[in-house]
């Protein structure tokens, strides 16, 4: 049985960095992310459907999966006591109907998640750098995400970074639909 990791402190001496994220990170990806997404999306979402999208995309089980998975890289932001304080996943093989990649080759940011107590430090921005620079090692000349039409913080931030809004689609959990904005960035 895993073991629950310990708490992120809320301060720190010393830079963050980050690292390609290792099987053992599961714990803690896991943790980051359902505690990220609730506190996003919790009052939007019925509680059945949350309790069941959160098992399904954040349980340990199937952070452990998205870790082994070849279409997967998943980099953490890392306190100087080894801390993981957030975490950016790409994934490969997936796009909209609304992007061309026939001539630009994409890759999807799918999870950009922080420590609630790291929001606000510039992990952020700081993991999408990293993304960037992964997704260019990878080929790839843009790169797209789906964003929650009523999450106007995460929308400036990207809006920042470059990315621009190309269409939108319906992100269904359970019996509840919402639509996301589908953002794009050229690399």
């Amino acid at each position: 049985m895993l073991e629950t990791a310990p708490q992120v402190p809320k301060s720190h001496d010393g830079p963050i960095t980050t690292r390609p994220a290792l099987p053992s990170d599961a714990v803690e990806i896991a943790r980051i992310g359902a505690t990220s997404f609730t506190a996003a999306f919790g009052h939007s979402i019925p509680a059945a459907d949350m309790a069941a999208y959160l098992e399904s995309d954040f349980s340990i089980a199937a952070t452990s999966a998205t870790l082994h998975s070849p279409l997967m890289t998943t980099i953490v932001a890392v306190a100087p006591d080894g801390a993981i304080t957030g975490y950016a996943q790409l994934r490969e093989g997936t796009t909209e109907p609304c992007i061309n990649q026939r001539d630009l080759p994409t890759v999807e940011l799918q999870r950009l998640y922080m420590s609630t107590e790291w929001m606000g430090k510039r992990i952020g921005p700081m993991l999408m750098q990293r993304a960037d620079e992964i997704a260019r090692e990878m080929g790839k000349k843009t790169m797209w995400l789906g964003v929650w039409e009523e999450n106007y913080r995460a929308q400036k931030v990207y809006e920042k970074l470059g990315y621009r809004k190309v269409g939108d689609h319906e992100f269904v959990s359970g019996e509840c639909v919402q639509t996301d904005w589908i953002l794009l960035k050229y690399l």
